[in-house]
């Protein structure tokens, strides 16, 4: 079985409050793209997992959890061995660990012949990490709550093309680093998202739907402090694009920007590499996971 795993931007992160269970409350309105990884699943008799990317341990791999979680709550003694071709960059905020996961889930759930509903599933891949719930619905488009556990399909926007830039900078326990960081001067009440909401199910168009409600990150609000060296890339990726339209993806260090036409993206993407940087150039996917 061939699946593909599409990564994500987030069009809308809020943080509401930090909750009683140590995590935190967010409301994010997130968009499949597509730059995806490509998986390879067969039964086999044991669980392995063959990865393009030698640095990640197998156990380490949200794939490979993603199995083990799925045979042990099952109490299957049937096999996988999966081969993972990385392509979205590991630890760049669009949530390709959390697509592997959900794609792995989706899988193993039709090849094993478990008959798991999707709400089942959803309840395991948030024990895995809070974005793959997302890439276990069937929209491109949702809204997420919660942990980011509560899923709301919405309608997908017309077609954009999304620029975005990989600086070298990496951090461990990042995600938990960037929670940390934010005081309660950064939470909000959800404004940002149910505007989103709002103008996606009124069918927006792009160019109004950055101009109103905007995209927001609050990460953004700590983003130069977490990363020291991301200001330089962000000025040059301004310089491209314009001043209002470079954001953080997720938790980042990766920043993006939509654009309307191709155009725009491709000459953008062609003069960031000459100076060196690492840009890909995608667009929305109408959905998070593909199985081929």
């Amino acid at each position: 079985m061939e699946v593909r795993a599409y990564g994500k931007v987030n069009l809308c992160l809020e943080v509401l409050r930090r909750r009683s269970d140590g995590y935190h409350e967010v409301s994010t309105v997130l968009q499949a793209i597509s730059l995806c990884d490509e998986l390879t699943i067969e039964e086999a008799r044991g669980l392995t997992l063959e990865c393009s990317v030698s640095s990640i341990p197998q156990e380490d791999n949200l794939a490979y959890q993603a199995a083990f979680l799925l045979r042990h709550e099952t109490r299957t003694r049937q096999g996988a061995h999966i081969r993972l071709r990385k392509q979205i960059p590991i630890g760049a905020g669009l949530g390709g660990g959390s697509a592997d996961a959900a794609a792995v889930l989706i899988a193993l759930n039709r090849l094993w012949r478990l008959e798991l509903t999707a709400e089942q599933l959803a309840q395991m891949g948030a024990r895995l990490g809070s974005d793959v719930p997302f890439f276990l619905n069937s929209s491109g488009t949702a809204l997420a709550t919660g942990r980011g556990e509560k899923v709301t399909p919405l309608p997908s926007p017309a077609a954009a093309w999304i620029l975005a830039l990989f600086p070298p900078i990496e951090m461990e326990r990042k995600t938990e680093t960037l929670y940390g960081m934010l005081s309660k001067a950064h939470y909000s009440d959800g404004t940002w998202s149910r505007r989103w909401e709002e103008r996606l199910r009124a069918r927006a168009a792009w160019h109004e739907l950055l101009r109103d409600p905007g995209v927001h990150n609050v990460f953004e609000d700590v983003a130069l402090q977490a990363f020291p060296g991301i200001q330089g890339p962000w000025q040059e990726f301004i310089s491209q694009v314009g001043s209002g339209d470079v954001r953080l993806a997720g938790s980042g260090p990766a920043i993006f920007s939509i654009l309307e036409g191709p155009g725009l993206a491709e000459v953008a993407a062609r003069r960031l590499r000459e100076k060196g940087h690492r840009v890909l150039v995608a667009v929305p996917a109408p959905w998070p996971i593909e199985v081929l």
